[in-house]
């Protein structure tokens, strides 16, 4: 699946944004709550093969929906425009979509897709160039919803859900202008589906369908303020799953930790080392 926003005509500042010093925030790092601006849409276009006693039929459709969208990240302003970015969550909801198929004439298959959302389902972080262009070569996505598929031919008139899953590659642009976050040009993978062979019609032996989400007209944006320390998924609360994180980031005093990392640098060493875990313990909230 392949998700591309259209970049904003916002001009990027070319200094460090803020640097954030008060007690319990992290130094130079902010958290952005995002949502899709009015007006939004997106693009899907699904191509259908299907092996029936016809022979090989395939074709493809396209149709546009409004979305809108909403997401979390946490960006590390160290260098213009930022030096690194934490994707929490990002999500995409589509509206209506509608796809006609016509094959040889005499087969016609109709499939309306409802309520399509696309969310990104764990946590990702992946540095910036100096344009704000982040690649991370995996990132766990979800896409669900329904969709009706009728085809008279087959003698097909139900409604299937929509529940699957890939892993990345993601690719996206951060960009800063005036206090605002704005994420933009997302691109993910194409997605391949294959049916379930027992839930084919007599007549059809196998179904592969690849989706392709464009949606260039869908930006993310929002105001930024300073990042809790300790808090690394941005939920507002330090608990058992931002421990997770901190395991992997307590490598000691003689090992300098990542950018994404300094979240659990409470003290400013550059590194996350016992010190910290004394810290985090004490700044543990729990849900």
């Amino acid at each position: 699946m392949r998700l591309r926003l259209l970049r904003p005509t916002y001009a990027v500042l070319a200094t460090v944004p803020l640097l954030f010093t008060a007690s319990g925030e992290a130094l130079g790092q902010s958290t952005a709550p995002l949502t899709s601006d009015p007006g939004s849409s997106a693009t899907l276009t699904l191509h259908l093969e299907l092996d029936t006693s016809l022979g090989m039929l395939s074709g493809s459709d396209s149709d546009t929906a409004n979305a809108t969208g909403t997401g979390m990240i946490t960006v590390f302003p160290t260098s213009p425009p930022f030096a690194d970015v934490l994707v929490h969550s990002m999500s995409a909801q589509i509206g209506t979509l509608e796809f006609h198929y016509r094959f040889v004439l005499i087969v016609t298959i109709d499939i309306t897709v409802y309520d399509l959302t696309i969310e990104a389902t764990d946590a990702f972080a992946g540095p910036l160039d100096g344009n704000g262009d982040a690649f991370f070569p995996a990132a766990p996505v979800r896409i669900t919803g329904s969709a009706h598929v009728v085809c008279p031919f087959f003698g097909v008139d139900r409604i299937d859900p929509i529940d699957t899953s890939t892993n990345g590659p993601v690719s996206l642009r951060v960009t800063e202008a005036g206090g605002i976050v704005i994420l933009d040009q997302i691109e993910l993978p194409v997605f391949v589906s294959t049916a379930d062979p027992g839930s084919l019609p007599p007549g059809v032996t196998s179904q592969v369908t690849t989706v392709v989400t464009d949606a260039a007209n869908l930006v993310y944006r929002g105001a930024y303020g300073p990042s809790l320390l300790g808090d690394w998924n941005a939920d507002g609360d330090v608990d058992l799953a931002d421990y997770q994180a901190f395991a992997g980031c307590h490598l000691g005093p003689t090992m300098s930790v990542d950018v994404t990392c300094t979240l659990f640098d409470f003290d400013g060493d550059v590194d996350v080392d016992v010190g910290d875990f004394a810290a985090f313990q004490a700044a543990f909230t729990g849900p």
